[in-house]
């Protein structure tokens, strides 16, 4: 496999010169950076992209973090991501992490080791004090985009925060339901996150402000696969006889 002194000695130039046809190709006259490009092309030159990482302070990769791929929401989010980060060229280290906290932080402390260019944390299941406090141990300086998320405390300086308002969704939602003439609605949630409540106080706020109640047998917890919660409610009011909910 040729080195960079077999390319430049090839290429009659300098070790230099190479160097700037792969990171700085702008700095060299158009007739040289062809010679070289196409001397790097015949040997199927790739650059070393750690040494390249420790010249540049740059690896050019970003780390993605979500809980479950299955979820479309997440799957999607990610496509959209690595399609963008590759365009723009990052690669995406893409981790699934679960709902367990400790591989959470797990994770966290793995990625750190990569000296990320940044990271992207999907979903409020992040949102808690523990990793928080590994994000400022492990990654105190590296750029961290939180989406529908915020830290729990204290902002950090390196941290964004991209959110929407769940409790006016979730009225709108209501609303929409109750002017389609609906007034038996269930609700079924996901398990305890922030945003998990806010839904719930939003629901809670359109049915009363309707003068509606909702029955505590068609309130439901679930986990994040969401098909096959939605199921096992479906088969649990079908095993009843008394009123089952006309909206979910």
């Amino acid at each position: 496999m040729a080195t960079i002194y077999d390319i430049a000695a090839e290429a009659k130039v300098s070790i230099a010169t190479v160097s700037r046809a792969i990171n700085n190709p702008s700095k060299l006259a158009p007739d040289t950076l062809a010679r070289v490009k196409a001397v790097l092309e015949k040997n199927n030159y790739f650059p070393n992209a750690m040494a390249q990482g420790l010249v540049r302070n740059s690896t050019k990769t970003v780390g993605v973090l979500l809980t479950d791929i299955k979820n479309p929401h997440f799957s999607t989010s990610a496509y959209v991501l690595e399609t963008l980060f590759f365009k723009w060229g990052y690669t995406t280290l893409l981790c699934n992490t679960g709902n367990e906290l400790s591989k959470k932080m797990d994770y966290i402390q793995i990625l750190a080791s990569k000296k990320l260019d940044g990271l992207v944390m999907l979903g409020s299941t992040f949102s808690s004090g523990e990793i928080e406090q590994v994000l400022r141990d492990y990654m105190p300086d590296v750029p961290i985009m939180l989406s529908n998320m915020a830290l729990p405390t204290q902002p950090m300086g390196n941290c964004y925060s991209v959110q929407i308002d769940h409790g006016v969704g979730q009225r709108l939602a209501v609303d929409h339901l109750i002017s389609r003439g609906f007034r038996n609605i269930s609700f079924i949630k996901a398990n305890d996150t922030i945003n998990t409540h806010r839904k719930v106080e939003g629901f809670a706020q359109a049915m009363a402000e309707a003068n509606l109640t909702l029955p505590d047998r068609w309130l439901f917890d679930c986990d994040f696969d969401g098909i096959l919660a939605a199921r096992q409610s479906a088969l649990s009011w079908l095993d009843r006889t008394d009123e089952l909910p006309t909206a979910v």
